[in-house]
């Protein structure tokens, strides 16, 4: 069984509002798939940087490397240059700063040429070294000396000796771009050039040699084969379409773009690295521990590329180019992840928007047809009992169709269900123009019934509307199949000027139905209820249920009902309670509070209350549920209706699941019978509550004495507990007296979900009441 949908939604939504709805939940989807796109965006904006971070120090990595590689070649280079100078300082100050002779200095020449020589074989990466020496020193004072050693193709080529020409007009020392007389302690090295005789592109490092005085002597080369820093650049790979270069100090590309497969392509690259002349644009950067590095973009047939490059020891310019295409491509997979997952998100948002909205409008369906009439679109007995507060001056105006049934069942139920529509569509006029009220509304009520809810300030003017409304449809015609119809009304007019806490919707519809069947017998259209007309019509009502009950008994027409009782520890059914009702002979369900109390002045309680033991039983003895059966205290005190009850407890199972529920203002004359009862009854498991506990004792007392297992807190309690304080309090008392007693308790008349949270609240076991589902005959339906 499923709870009822909530009270604050018991009054059927217009479509605007329906459409409010809609909207509401389509936005608050929107606003929460944004959400979800936002932080995905942040998320991936986030992971993109640091991936990006972490790429981007790869590739300095991977240049820092190279460069390192290169750098360190360079230096080592320039530490055998140096190391060879101030092997020639030493021959020179041994020669000529030392007392010696001419053989002396001759020999001297010849171990410092086979010095050089040694050094030229000790370092693989030399293709020639040389010693040049200012004029006069080891030669004439016009001539200048020298020692040069050559490696080709493993030949070793040695010239020494002196010549006329001074070594700094020969074409070595030109090439050097960066000599300074001022500061003449430098290495220098020289741009790459292609050496005819060697037959390869080389480069020239230097450096000078002095005297014990710092004066010059002369000065040390060393030739370096490009072809050994080409290979440190080719073997750069960073990424599939990445290259790498060598420029020299002239701006002159040294390397190919190895990396790049279309020639065009590769041609444009190294034009437009050319066109930056980067030697001289490059940043002067000071001191061995820094990594000189600098980036840009360049633009080459149409794809970007991120160039890092950098100044090596001789003043060539190193770097790299990617495809900024390929840096980012590390990012797509994120990107493919993130595009998956709003996908997957915005779908699964749009199946659950989907399932809500399709709930909502499932539930709206179920609002309609629980508080519309399907025939008519008004509003029905439910939602005439939900609300159910009379106000002052409230009329009730009943209107019954006169011959419906013959009509009916002469042209069929299509041509009534038209009738009722021409009656409705005609009565809304009707109500437009009486109404006094925004609050007065118009009612189908079953079968051939309508309800006009009033506001008027006395009864004559709703008997002169009661006129109006039956004179005006009886001019109305209906068309069915070629004939037209017309239809006469007869009224019954109810008014309550100042209610009173007794004076209740169904009293009120009571009286207006009273006055209605009373006009007709007299044969009078419109008839108001008065005082006069309810003492008249008592003994008339007496005689009326009293033979309707006689044949509900003889045709067995007393039928259980069952309302579902719900456990808020288990949150679910566990109990039932079974509630007599009479069939009429139109098949209307009649409930006992019409035919009670003439059952007890025929002395009827034993049978009724006999053959509701037998049907309930029965009923039960296969189901699992707690059943509980209403007993008077007539009933107790009735010796063949508690053997009954002892048959059925001996004869069932069901002796642990029933319950007896005792009214408590039903009088108790004699607590040794009842207890009596309660004795006989409890071997079988059976257990005893109290029906409308707080209204009837007023003395806990009498609850003590009864030893009882469950007490149901009377409904006029606790239907109000959440607007009246003080009956708030009595039932917390009630609830507390009850716990310490370890007591069940039932909370009666719980009609919405407000009353059900406070019940919840208080700690009270059960709940019991139109929220929780109405009295039924089928359990399944309850």
């Amino acid at each position: 069984m499923k709870i009822q949908p909530l009270d604050l939604l018991r009054r059927s939504l217009t479509n605007r509002e329906r459409r409010n709805v809609m909207a509401l939940i389509i936005l608050l989807a929107s606003i929460l798939f944004a959400g979800i796109w936002v932080i995905s965006s942040l998320n991936l904006d986030f992971s993109q940087r640091i991936v990006s971070d972490v790429r981007s120090e790869q590739i300095d990595e991977l240049y820092r490397s190279g460069w390192e590689r290169i750098t360190s070649k360079q230096q080592l280079l320039e530490i055998h240059a140096t190391t060879l100078a101030h092997t020639g300082e030493r021959y020179y100050r041994l020669a000529f700063e030392s007392p010696s002779s001419e053989l002396d200095r001759q020999r001297l020449w010849r171990e410092l040429v086979q010095s050089v020589e040694e050094h030229l074989n000790n370092y693989d990466d030399s293709s020639g070294v040389a010693i040049w020496f200012e004029p006069g020193v080891f030669a004439e004072p016009t001539q200048s000396a020298a020692i040069q050693l050559q490696l080709i193709d493993d030949n070793l080529t040695v010239k020494e000796g002196a010549s006329e020409e001074k070594y700094i007009n020969m074409a070595w020392y030109q090439r050097l771009t960066d000599i300074n007389e001022d500061t003449e302690q430098q290495i220098s090295w020289s741009a790459a050039y292609f050496d005819l005789q060697a037959e390869r592109a080389q480069f020239i490092v230097s450096t000078p040699m002095y005297d014990s005085k710092n004066e010059l002597i002369g000065r040390v080369t060393i030739d370096w084969a490009a072809e050994e820093v080409i290979e440190i650049v080719d073997d750069t790979q960073i990424t599939e379409s990445s290259f790498s270069f060598l420029i020299d100090k002239n701006n002159r590309q040294l390397t190919s773009l190895s990396k790049v497969d279309q020639s065009k392509t590769s041609q444009m690259i190294i034009d437009a690295v050319i066109e930056l002349n980067l030697p001289e644009s490059i940043l002067e950067t000071t001191g061995d521990m820094e990594i000189p590095l600098s980036q840009l973009q360049i633009q080459v047939a149409q794809r970007q590329y991120q160039l890092i490059h950098g100044e090596t020891r001789s003043g060539m310019i190193y770097g790299v180019g990617v495809p900024s295409d390929e840096i980012d491509a590390v990012l797509e997979p994120l990107r493919l992840t993130n595009k998956s997952i709003l996908i997957v998100m915005g779908l699964l948002l749009s199946i659950f928007t989907i399932g809500i909205i399709w709930k909502i409008y499932q539930l709206m369906q179920a609002l309609q047809a629980a508080h519309l009439d399907s025939v008519t679109g008004l509003y029905n007995r439910i939602e005439l009992f939900d609300n159910d507060k009379l106000e002052p001056n409230t009329g009730f105006i009943l209107l019954n169709i006169d011959g419906f049934k013959e009509v009916n069942a002469l042209f069929g139920q299509a041509c009534g269900d038209k009738i009722l529509q021409s009656v409705a569509r005609e009565l809304k006029g009707q109500l437009a123009a009486l109404s006094t009220s925004e609050r007065s509304v118009l009612y189908r009520l079953p079968g051939d019934e309508f309800l006009l809810r009033l506001y008027a300030k006395g009864d004559s003017f709703l008997t002169i509307a009661a006129e109006s409304i039956v004179k005006d449809i009886s001019k109305v015609e209906i068309q069915w199949q070629e004939q037209t119809l017309h239809v006469d009304l007869s009224a019954g007019v109810s008014f309550i000027e100042q209610p009173t806490q007794a004076m209740t919707i169904e009293k009120l519809l009571g009286q207006a139905t009273l006055a209605l069947e009373s006009g007709r017998k007299k044969g009078m259209r419109i008839s108001l209820y008065t005082d006069v007309l309810s003492k008249d019509a008592v003994y008339e009502h007496n005689l009326f249920w009293a033979g309707q009950l006689k044949r509900a008994l003889a045709s067995d027409q007393l039928i259980p009902f069952f309302q579902p009782i719900y456990s808020n520890k288990q949150s679910k059914i566990t109990k039932y309670e079974c509630l007599m009702r009479m069939q009429d002979e139109s098949g209307k369900y009649i409930s006992p509070d019409i035919f009670l109390d003439i059952a007890h002045k025929l002395k009827l309680e034993r049978r009724l209350t006999g053959l509701m033991v037998k049907k309930c039983f029965t009923k039960f003895s296969d189901l699992p549920y707690e059943f509980s059966i209403n007993i008077a205290f007539a009933d107790i005190n009735d010796e063949e209706t508690v053997t009954l009850i002892i048959e059925h407890l001996k004869s069932s199972k069901a002796g642990p699941r029933v319950i007896f529920e005792i009214l408590e203002s039903d009088g108790i004359e004699n607590y040794d019978q009842v207890m009596k009862f309660i004795e006989r009854v409890r071997p079988f498991g059976a257990r005893i509550a109290i029906d409308d506990f707080g209204t009837g004792y007023s003395n806990f007392e009498h609850l003590l004495r009864l030893n009882v297992d469950i007490i149901k807190i009377d409904g006029s309690l606790i239907k109000v507990i959440d607007t009246d304080t003080n009956a708030f309090l009595i039932v917390e008392g009630l609830v507390s007296f009850a716990k310490r007693l370890n007591i069940e308790i039932v909370a009666e008349f719980v009609h919405n979900e407000v009353i059900q949270d406070k019940v919840q609240a208080l700690g009270i076991d059960f709940s019991q009441g139109s929220y929780l589902g109405m009295p039924a005959e089928d359990i399944e339906n309850s």
